[in-house]
Parts: C-alpha cells; structure tokens; sequence
C-alpha cells in the first residue's frame, strides 16, 4: 500500500509539474531578450530627413454585412449586436516621402486582431505594399463587432469565431488605404499637447495611483484647404457597459460627430489606457459618454483656433519583433501555468512594437493595453506619444509596482511576468534617444 501509495503521489507531482511552473523573476537587466531588442531598436537606421511630404486620407466602413457577436464584454456571453448607433469606420492617412509611403490606420474596435493582421498582411503584399509600412491603432471602443478571434478565450471576448468577418475587417483596411493613396497634395501639420484630468481616473488602485491626463492632438492640413485631426487619450472607451447592445463607439464617437464642423476627417487612436478609466461621476453612463465628448470637444476646438500648420518634412514607419520571454499567466504570484498550455489557451503570440516619426513627433505603438501611469512619468517636453493595439496582442503592460495585485489587469491579463512595465519603458526611452527630436 506504501508503495501504490508513494507512486500516486509521484504521479499527481508530475501532473501538477507538466500544468504548472514558477514565475520567473529573474532582474530584467539579466535578460537577454530584453538587451537583444534594446540593441536592435538602437541599431535601426531611419530614413533622412525628408522634403515635403504629401498624402491624402479615406474612410471605410466597418460596420459587418451580417450577424456577428459584439467584442468587449464577457457578460454579453457571445450575444450578437442588436441595432447600430454608430457609423464605425477604418481611417487610413496615406504619406508620400520622395522614398516611401506610409499608412497611418485607427479602427473603431477593441483591437487590431491577430488573425487580421495577418490577412491584411496577406493582402497588402498583393497590392505593393507592407507591413513595415503601417502603423496600426485601435480606439479600444467595448461596442464594436467581434468573431475575429477563434478559441475558448476568442469566444469570451470577441464571441464566436467567423472567418467571414476577418476578411471583412482586411479587405476594409485595404480599401482604406488604397482610396487614401490617391491624389495626394502637399501636407502640413501642427500638433499639440492638452491636459483634460477631469475626464479619466485611474481604475487600477484609484486615488492610490497617477493618472495619465494628457491629450495629444495632431493637425493635418492639405494643400486644397481639407483638415483631419487625429488625436489620443487614454481613457478607456467604456462610458457604456454590456447592456448596450447597439453597434457603438463609445465617447470617441460623440466626440467625432461634435467635432464634424472643425475637419474632414476626425481620427480617435487609445492611449495609453492600461489602468486607466472613464470619469463616471453620475449614475446614468449615457451622461457620463455625453460630458467626456463634449469636454475633449471644446478643448480640441480650442487648440485647433490656436494651430498654424507649417509643411510636414519629416514621416517614416518602423516595425520592430518584440521578444517578451516565455508566457508566465499567473494562477497565485509566484506560480504560473506552462507554456505550453497557455499557447493551447491563446495561441503563438508574435509581438512586435511600432514605431512612426510624424514632424518632430515620435509615436510608439505597443501590442498591448500599455499603462497610463507609465506613459505620465515622461515630462511633457520630449516624450513620445504611446498607442496600444498595433495589431499583435500580449495582454496589459502595468507598472511594475502592481505586479503583486490580485486584479484583472495584473493577474487575469499579465501574461508574460514580471519587469514588463520597466521593460517597455526602456522601450520608450531607447526609441526616444535614437529617433527623437534632437535637433534645436
């Protein structure tokens, strides 16, 4: 009986062994991933500067031709939507360099999917074009379509599968870029920064925590006159919650429609919205949506009267491989799942980090809900402007200094360990010395 006894157990022991494993929390300077992809973002070779750059914008729709579940919420159980409150698009800005051209893309969903990334691949290599070329965003928004994503962890969040709709969302894409790449005139831009603390707070650890209040704003201007304006922010896009069932785009959309009289093209890209949340100082979440736009409203209409754009000399797109280790989803602190089970779970996640020069500004766009209270420890002067969902997706990046919360954002959506909030930081940092501005 021992010894049936002791071989159970030596069973049970390997079972649990093979299911799971500990976190590694080796220091991150000891990582050789990290300084491989330290080194070969510094290594990287922007093109030079440039001479005026021209180029031209579309929209496509986005709203699906068929029954589909929406994305965001959980407690929708995979429901499909009921009725559409908003027009959601794809807005595509097209730059001409006398060297390259470029795209510049933000879509009215939770976020850019894997599976679509891939297929827009697929198709922009049939029409000339690549992915070195684009720099991918999302506005996040809980009330767009989903069956983007297969899977059990798909289906939670985005409902069940339909690859009809990734090839719907590619060919949308696509057709964005190709009507922006059309006729394109002599550009100029201004841009600005705003501060608007009044319209997020920080659902992480509340008042505990920092808050990322800065709005950045880009002013486009073409040769005939036409204007788009395209912003960031990092409140989630989640005024609304699961009992909304119509198509919908969240705060960012009534923003747009009250800023429809100021440009051509009005252009919302999520911030850096790890952690943090809407305002919501009424109960009723409709009047809670409807004082956040009119708030970033009256402030970008404000800054645009003061905006004189000069001649934009300067645009260039990279994409970067992203090493992040092994997965370490955690089920207690110290102990995480395997690999390989969470690859069963998730799926092989490749991710990369976007980096695009626009003027003298230098956006960054990460695979992730990357964290406010990272982003605000940059001072205003010098810092690059953060975006999330650039078309792979590793979960969220929080600062480090959460890691050990038993929450959603640092435990449910940690996926790769320890040290990533720093990690990405140095990203920043790194990016910002070789390709920022510099120059007097």
């Amino acid at each position: 009986m021992k010894k049936v006894l002791s071989g159970i157990l030596i069973l049970l022991l390997l079972a649990v062994s093979s299911v799971f494993k500990p976190v590694d929390f080796t220091p991150l300077e000891e990582l050789a991933y990290v300084q491989q992809t330290l080194e070969r973002l510094a290594a990287f070779e922007p093109p030079a500067h440039q001479d005026t750059v021209r180029g031209n914008w579309a929209e496509m729709s986005l709203l699906p031709p068929f029954p589909v579940a929406m994305a965001g919420y959980g407690d929708r159980e995979g429901a499909p939507f009921e009725g559409i409150r908003d027009s959601l698009s794809v807005r595509a800005v097209v730059f001409h360099t006398h060297q390259e051209k470029y795209a510049w893309l933000s879509a009215d969903l939770l976020i850019i999917p894997p599976l679509v990334y891939q297929e827009l691949e697929k198709k922009l290599d049939e029409i000339g074009w690549n992915m070195q070329q684009v720099y991918l965003t999302a506005t996040h928004t809980h009330g767009g379509p989903g069956g983007w994503q297969p899977g059990a962890i798909g289906k939670l969040f985005a409902g069940d599968f339909l690859p009809e709709m990734v090839d719907f969302l590619a060919k949308q894409f696509v057709e964005a870029i190709q009507a922006a790449e059309v006729n394109p005139e002599t550009m100029y831009m201004a841009d600005t920064t705003l501060h608007v603390p009044e319209g997020l707070v920080n659902r992480l650890v509340g008042e505990e925590g920092t808050i990322e209040p800065r709005l950045d704003l880009v002013y486009l201007k073409k040769a005939s006159g036409a204007k788009a304006l395209w912003y960031t922010y990092a409140a989630h896009a989640t005024t609304l919650g699961p009992e909304e069932m119509r198509l919908h785009g969240d705060y960012p959309a009534l923003t747009a429609d009250a800023l429809k009289q100021e440009a051509d093209l009005i252009s919302y890209a999520a911030g850096a919205v790890g952690s943090m949340g809407p305002a919501a100082p009424q109960v009723d979440s409709y009047a809670n949506e409807q004082e956040l736009s009119r708030v970033l409203a009256e402030r970008i209409k404000q800054a645009v009267e003061a905006l004189h754009p000069k001649p934009l000399l300067e645009l260039w797109v990279h994409r970067f491989p992203l090493a992040l280790g092994e997965p370490q989803w955690r089920v207690s602190h110290k102990i995480a799942l395997r690999s390989w089970l969470f690859r069963r779970l998730f799926g092989e996640i490749e991710a990369t980090l976007s980096v695009m020069r626009i003027g003298k500004d230098l956006w960054i766009g990460y695979p992730a809900d990357i964290s406010g209270e990272l982003s605000v420890e940059w001072a205003d002067a010098g810092r690059p402007v953060y975006t999330g969902f650039n078309g792979s997706y590793a979960g969220y990046f929080t600062h480090d200094r959460h890691y050990s919360l038993d929450s959603y954002e640092t435990r449910m959506m940690n996926w790769f360990g320890p040290h990533k909030g720093a990690y990405m930081q140095q990203l920043a940092q790194t990016a910002y010395r070789r390709f920022g501005d510099t120059r007097p």
